[in-house]
């Protein structure tokens, strides 16, 4: 992935790793999936950095 992100860098195009360390839906409120999907908005308008891993507590 890493050199996916380099490839395509200045493209538009945008290419992060984003590993989940939860079981989603399982916990508490860090578990639930619309939680999980701000991390990826997130990511999606900062495009900032090729990896960006999830954990929940």
């Amino acid at each position: 992935m890493l050199k996916l992100h380099q490839v395509t860098a200045g493209s538009g195009v945008y290419a992060a790793h984003v590993p989940i360390f939860a079981w989603t839906g399982a916990g508490g409120p860090d578990t639930q999936a619309d939680t999980i999907a701000q991390h990826y908005w997130d990511i999606h308008t900062k495009r900032d950095g090729a990896e960006h891993p999830y954990a929940a507590p």
